[in-house]
């Protein structure tokens, strides 16, 4: 019998004496799921487990387990000394260097599960599944190939991942496996209805309110042949939300703009713009790729560092390098 490489990647966990995981530089439900749902089988191992993410957690994945574990000082990274490091989510190979070299101690092994097209194949070992509809359904398999045991916690964790990039099973990453992960994640305890709840429809006054703005200002952007917005820094302070309150705005443009590529613009508090990218029928992770970004052929994105956003005469918003 073939050995696998999730069977492989199951042994180097089993015998890591100080494991290290990490989320996606672009903390998001799946990368989350997926980071926690492995703490949880690697306590049940008593590994002394860390998981390493690029932010604070916002307060819409209250529900996922084991947040205890994380933390996001990349300064603490200098005090690990890791054996195995897992990367989940994550297309960026530059990110998971700089990582992998924040660390104390010998060079770790590395292993890399992802879905994202864009995805290099780095580390030792790596499982990318661009035919996934999630990193989480990848995780899924993982389990279920090695014979362990699903939990409510692991279950829970892995459902939100699938909500979350399928979009609760209404996009385009959405497919068969989808629908049969997640009715076995339902079997297996995961609270499915929270999690819809808490990560699709908690919508703040103010979010709506933003998102208003958005639609005021919707033009049609002529370098990406795209149906674009755009928010500013100074919309977030107005209206006292951060960047993750915007999140579901790109799907419900997709819902309600008759055109294929939509296009939403966001300035960061690190000084960039951030460029989010979807389409029906074209490949944008090809137009993300040539920007220094990435994601999917459906759905990508990009920066520009160093950046902000003008209106000009027109109504119509660019990109601009700061001076």
């Amino acid at each position: 019998m073939a050995y696998s490489v999730l069977e492989q990647m199951h042994d180097k966990l089993v015998s890591a004496e100080h494991p290290l995981l990490v989320a996606d530089e672009r903390l998001d439900g799946d990368s989350l799921g997926a980071s926690l749902a492995m703490a949880d089988y690697l306590l049940r191992l008593g590994k002394p487990v860390r998981v390493f993410i690029s932010e604070p957690i916002p307060e819409k994945y209250k529900l996922l387990p084991h947040q205890d574990l994380c933390f996001f000082e990349s300064s603490e990274l200098s005090k690990i000394s890791a054996d195995v490091v897992v990367f989940f989510d994550c297309s960026d190979e530059k990110y998971a260097e700089r990582v992998v070299q924040g660390l104390s101690g010998p060079r770790p092994l590395v292993l890399n599960i992802d879905h994202h097209i864009t995805n290099p194949r780095y580390g030792h070992l790596h499982l990318v599944d661009h035919e996934a509809p999630a990193t989480c359904e990848v995780v899924h398999r993982f389990f279920k190939e090695n014979k362990i045991t699903i939990n409510k916690h692991i279950a829970t964790c892995l459902f939100s991942g699938l909500i979350f990039d399928t979009t609760a099973f209404s996009n385009d990453a959405t497919n068969a496996v989808a629908f049969s992960s997640a009715s076995e994640l339902m079997f297996a305890g995961a609270r499915g209805g929270e999690a819809i709840r808490l990560l699709l429809k908690n919508r703040s006054v103010s979010a709506l309110r933003l998102w208003g703005v958005a639609l005021e200002r919707l033009w049609f952007y002529e370098e990406l042949q795209a149906v674009a917005t755009c928010i500013t820094l100074q919309d977030l302070e107005m209206f006292e939300i951060d960047e993750e309150e915007i999140g579901g705005l790109h799907n419900f443009l997709k819902g309600v703009i008759d055109h294929d590529t939509t296009c939403v613009m966001c300035e960061k508090s690190d000084g960039s713009v951030k460029i989010s990218l979807r389409t029906d029928s074209g490949d944008v992770a090809s137009i993300a790729r040539a920007r220094g970004g990435g994601g999917h052929a459906k759905a990508a994105g990009f920066s520009v560092p160093n950046s902000r956003l003008v209106c000009a005469a027109d109504g119509c918003w660019r990109v601009e390098n700061k001076l």
